[in-house]
């Protein structure tokens, strides 16, 4: 069990865990110390699987013992079960998916665009922040996709509440802006757990995810996760298994993401059927500007259509 005691500059996190031989058992010493000045946590390969429950202790108390930290390094550490998910939802769901709103202004130019087409200013003006000023063509094709939203037409919440931008901005609690859960043993249901607290999260911009069974099942829930995230920029899916409809849909579905910027499948065996539909995609995306796709399936051809996608 961790024993947590607070000095001056750190907190340490101590536990015991068990190690095993053929004679006897003997108790190892284990311990996280976090400087509270430090905007990064790394426990990366630290063999938290066997402390995964004072491990999530540690992650739910998280920002209020340490409010600097904006990236976490958890990677390598074959972590698994929903309750570390979970943990992770609390750190991801701290920033309000209304925050958006605080932090852009939308763009005066789209929503005069987007008005003269004969849209609210409301609906403009949420289309905007939804594709995070990029342009346009991208918030005309989110407006579109759309148009079912009850609120489509409501003001937004920064003006509902009589708040400027920079009120809610110093109101907003600290957010996390890179995460690493590679190297874990995270499936497609905790996938999909992820995407669901992603949802409420508008802080996050980078999310490593290599080397996870991730499969078919999980390409479909991440596939979800597109058409919703406007801040995530790079996602790393290396060596996931990520294939099948699940990677087909995921593909598809780039067509409505205007965020990403850095795409990582390497590794994944990919087929070039697979592969054509990835350029689909692309050819409808403006924002993708590294893709990285070593050790799959690719001709020449396919290479070369990939390029002129980019």
């Amino acid at each position: 069990m961790f024993r947590r005691r607070e000095r001056k500059d750190k907190l340490k996190f101590e536990g015991f865990g068990v190690r095993k031989d053929k004679e006897k058992k003997e108790k190892e010493k284990f311990e996280i110390v976090i400087d509270k000045e430090s905007t990064h946590l790394d426990l990366a390969n630290k063999n938290l699987a066997q402390h995964e429950e004072d491990l999530i202790a540690v992650l739910t108390s998280l920002h209020q013992e340490n409010p600097n930290i904006f990236s976490i390094d958890l990677s390598d550490n074959r972590l698994v079960s929903s309750n570390f998910i979970e943990a992770i939802g609390l750190i991801l769901k701290q920033v309000k998916s209304d925050k958006i709103e605080a932090k852009l202004v939308p763009d005066a130019n789209i929503c005069s665009e987007i008005a003269i087409m004969g849209f609210g200013e409301y609906a403009a003006k949420r289309a905007a922040l939804a594709v995070a000023n990029s342009g346009t063509q991208q918030a005309l094709e989110w407006l579109l996709s759309n148009m079912d939203l009850p609120e489509l037409n409501d003001p937004l919440e920064s003006e509902k509440k009589g708040q400027s931008s920079n009120d809610m901005f110093a109101e907003s609690l600290p957010e996390l802006m890179e995460l690493d859960l590679s190297g874990n043993l995270i499936g497609a249901s905790n996938v999909g757990k992820l995407v669901e607290f992603l949802g409420c999260n508008t802080s996050l911009r980078r999310l490593m995810l290599d080397r996870n069974p991730i499969k078919s099942e999980g390409a479909a829930q991440l596939a979800n996760l597109l058409p919703t995230t406007n801040t995530l920029e790079e996602l790393r899916l290396n060596a996931t298994e990520f294939k099948g409809e699940g990677c087909v849909q995921f593909f598809i579905n780039l067509s409505q993401n205007f965020s990403l910027k850095i795409l990582d499948l390497s590794g994944n065996a990919i087929t070039i059927e697979e592969i054509s539909l990835l350029c689909f995609g692309l050819s409808q995306n403006a924002t993708v500007e590294e893709l990285y796709l070593n050790n799959n399936h690719l001709g020449d051809r396919t290479c070369e259509e990939l390029s002129n996608c980019l």
